[in-house]
């Protein structure tokens, strides 16, 4: 057809829908090509979805899983390289945390101490005996736990070297540490007779001391020391006018297989007696009857056997008659 011919109307219809074909061809064309209709140009309802899971699959990736991981990894190769290197403190460890740790490093140090020469690991050598009486001597201006813990472990390693700076710091300490050393002294343990009566001579004084706890400390003390021949002396404490003194002093006598603080010793295996007392509660009284029923075991007498017989059916705290079953079992 002619540029300058007039124009059919059959060739413009032609015309105009071989361009509305190729127009929707192009369309068609287009979107395939982005993923959001089909081959046959119907819509696709799962082409957006998955762009978007997989969306979210990398945000979870980069920012949560990944990081986690190399968190997890991180704290795994710090615990393996602390495995690796630690290695256990020993008393001399300790000495030093004692002397140059912080504030709450030093009293720690010191009741590890305590336990581990408790244990019996004691060094049998000049220097550790000098430097835990520096340490203890060093400690008058601490923390108070420090010197307690310290004078227990004192005991515990039982060397006569210690019993003078711990009889030496009793009058200027305050009276929870002098409670603590009148008990460490009795608790000391040495196969030295002439340290053992140091001991004695030590606590003997208390026993007047204004201070009821002072005067039970240093009974229980006594007790504690096996020095019979203080047995006489510990029996005038049963008559003392504050009861927590007159118990201590039956439990002291009882250590040392003396009965003659037998009737105090079965009261305190009585609730009924133990409730007359405001001051004591239930913890306190499965406290006290089981500390009787532990020295009950080496009195071997039937009275109290039988006390204890009934405490392990009968008594109300699941402990006191478990120690009590296990005294009798023995």
């Amino acid at each position: 057809m002619s540029s300058s011919g007039p124009l059919d109307p059959t060739d413009e219809s032609e015309q105009a829908g071989a361009a509305a074909e190729a127009t929707d061809a192009g369309a068609a064309a287009d979107h395939g090509a982005n993923g959001t209709h089909s081959a046959s140009g119907t819509h696709d309802p799962n082409g957006a979805g998955e762009q978007k899971d997989s969306f979210l699959r990398v945000i979870i990736h980069s920012f949560f899983i990944i990081p986690f991981l190399i968190a997890v990894a991180a704290v795994l190769v710090f615990v393996a390289i602390q495995i690796v290197t630690s290695e256990p403190q020993d008393v001399y460890d300790y000495l030093a945390d004692v002397r140059t740790g912080g504030e709450n490093r030093r009293w720690k140090a010191a009741a590890s101490l305590a336990q581990l020469l408790g244990a019996g690991e004691a060094p049998e050598e000049p220097r550790f005996v000098n430097e835990m009486v520096a340490a203890f001597e060093a400690a008058d201006w601490d923390d108070p736990r420090v010197r307690q813990f310290l004078a227990m472990a004192m005991a515990s390693a039982g060397e006569p070297a210690f019993i003078a700076p711990m009889v030496a710091a009793i009058e200027e300490a305050g009276e929870d540490t002098q409670h603590t050393l009148l008990l460490a002294l009795g608790s000391f343990r040495a196969d030295d007779g002439s340290a053992l009566d140091a001991v004695g001579d030590a606590l003997l004084p208390y026993l007047d001391h204004p201070s009821a706890r002072l005067r039970a400390g240093a009974v229980t003390g006594l007790g504690l020391s096996g020095l019979g021949t203080l047995a006489d002396r510990i029996e005038l404490m049963l008559y003392d006018a504050h009861p927590s003194v007159t118990w201590d002093a039956a439990l002291a006598l009882a250590r040392l297989g003396d009965l003659r603080g037998k009737g105090i010793l079965l009261n305190l295996l009585d609730r009924a007696y133990l409730t007359k007392f405001d001051d004591i509660d239930d913890l306190e009284q499965n406290l006290v009857m089981i500390s009787v029923i532990q020295v009950a075991e080496g009195l071997a007498d039937e009275e109290l056997e039988s006390r204890v017989h009934e405490l392990s059916r009968n008594d109300g705290s699941l402990e006191v008659r478990r120690i009590a079953q296990q005294l009798l079992a023995d």
